[in-house]
């Protein structure tokens, strides 16, 4: 534009109200907003009643309670807000964010580096029905073709959808009519819901929708735990030691898992007639967790001022976590030691061989204990990285050709979590190559070198899907 041409804008309009009230409300992805409920107020051309507060540190930043008088202006002449206080209340009430959902009372959870608080009841929350949904059967999640989000809307609206689960009981004739979906469309939708059955555990968990849970998350917590119940059963302590998991993360997962509707959804997907089937359990003798890591997780826990949680020192911290551990690198051992012992063998303070042995003893520690002999780990030396396997783990494999029933990309999923590993060509490093119809010459490749050639059914019996899945709870 040219340099001699200025554009003055206007300053907003202002005007004067009162907060009458503070509530929140919940969005389509669980996010918590707080709203302030204004005295009628003209301002703009519009009579505003409602200002939008985005999150608890704004509404503590500009000292907003109830019974406050305030200036309201137009952001960008659109979106009311709130700028300023202009006059206290003689007796102001101080909004406090509550700690359950309005819709669904499930707790309200807030993540690291986040302003906003999230429900917790995203299977069943109502705010959230048609955005579990459609997240559940995203490409990245379970991946189900065909149910787009304007045919999720239409079946939630005639409550023919309420939760994930209901998926998997629509019929044929109930599809039929509904936004343009004609008998051939209704076969292929069942078609695809039929071929979803069996899917990635990683993909199941994060088509869950927990708060903060990404792909990557999931995935990590699909290789270190191998199996639904054992995921849902573990306790803070067990998660904190998955790659990937933080303080806030373990805690957000733990209350998800609590919630009883949320236990009841994940059983009802995973029903023997109607539901699911998850690809993928992990070999348990692939798992080693070296003691420091166990005493670390164990630290005690406490939330700072700001909200976050953060580990309280005890008088036991990284060097003497790791020297007790050096010393005693079978759990087993160090449980049955004095602290005494441990102070002369390990060369710490009493004060900190107490320390880790009230740690290894407390509920968090018992309940550790109880995970860990669940899930059947096994001691690491000190300062080794927790290891996790699977069936295919060491191994890599080369895909090539047109594969039966499942996409390359699921293939790929499916073998990385299982702890194996795909390369794009054959070599002598390489342990099979999975070949489906019209493969190329990769199937000459892994013949002059050796290579031994499978099918993807013989891949999935190298996987050993899990035992059959009843109730869980």
């Amino acid at each position: 534009e040219p340099r001699w041409a200025v554009a003055h804008k206007y300053p907003a309009e202002e005007a004067l109200t009162t907060v009458e009230a503070i509530e929140v409300q919940v969005g389509r992805t669980g996010a918590i907003t707080p709203v302030a409920r204004l005295a009628p107020v003209f301002v703009g051309g519009v009579t505003v009643t409602n200002a939008t507060l985005h999150n608890e540190d704004i509404i503590r930043t500009l000292g907003i309670g109830i019974g406050d008088q305030v200036w309201v202006r137009r952001a960008g002449d659109v979106i009311p807000e709130i700028v300023a206080v202009a006059n206290k209340a003689d007796v102001s009430s101080v909004f406090t964010m509550p700690s359950i959902c309005p819709e669904c009372q499930s707790p309200l959870v807030r993540q690291e580096g986040e302003a906003k608080y999230y429900c917790t009841g995203g299977l069943f929350c109502p705010a959230q029905r048609k955005r579990s949904i459609e997240h559940f059967v995203s490409r990245k999640a379970v991946d189900i073709e065909g149910l787009g989000e304007k045919l999720i809307g239409a079946l939630v609206d005639r409550r023919l959808l309420g939760r994930p689960s209901d998926i998997f009981r629509l019929e044929k004739s109930k599809l039929i009519g509904l936004d343009g979906v004609g008998e051939k469309l209704a076969t292929k939708i069942l078609s695809q819901i039929q071929k979803s059955r069996s899917v990635a555990f990683n993909r199941f968990v994060f088509g869950l929708g927990i708060p903060g849970i990404g792909e990557s998350t999931a995935k990590s917590l699909a290789k270190f735990f191998g199996d639904i119940r054992l995921l849902v059963g573990s306790s803070e302590p067990a998660l904190l030691l998955v790659k990937d998991v933080g303080l806030d993360t373990a805690r957000t997962l733990v209350t998800f898992f609590s919630e009883q509707k949320n236990r009841e959804e994940i059983d009802r997907l995973l029903d023997d007639q109607y539901g699911m089937h998850l690809l993928m359990e992990t070999d348990r003798r692939a798992i080693r967790i070296s003691v420091p890591q166990i005493l670390s997780v164990l630290r005690p826990i406490r939330q700072s001022s700001d909200g976050k949680l953060e580990y309280e020192p005890d008088g036991l911290g990284t060097t003497r976590e790791t020297k007790i551990g050096t010393t005693f690198s079978d759990l087993r051992t160090l449980l049955q030691t004095s602290a005494q012992e441990i102070c002369q063998d390990a060369e710490v303070p009493i004060e900190s061989a107490e320390v880790a042995l009230r740690r290894l003893d407390s509920s968090r520690g018992k309940a550790l204990l109880t995970n860990l002999e669940l899930l059947g780990v096994s001691s690491a030396p000190s300062g080794q990285e927790v290891e996790v396997g699977g069936q295919l783990c060491g191994k890599t494999f080369v895909i090539t050709g047109s594969l039966p029933n499942m996409s390359r990309s699921e293939v790929t999923n499916l073998i990385e979590v299982s702890g194996g590993k795909v390369t794009n060509s054959v070599t002598r490093r390489t342990s099979y190559l999975i070949a489906g119809s019209e493969g190329g010459s990769k199937l000459s490749d892994a013949e002059s070198l050796g290579v031994p050639v499978i099918s993807l059914q013989e891949l999935l019996k190298m996987i050993n899907p899990p035992a059959q899945q009843g109730a869980l709870f």
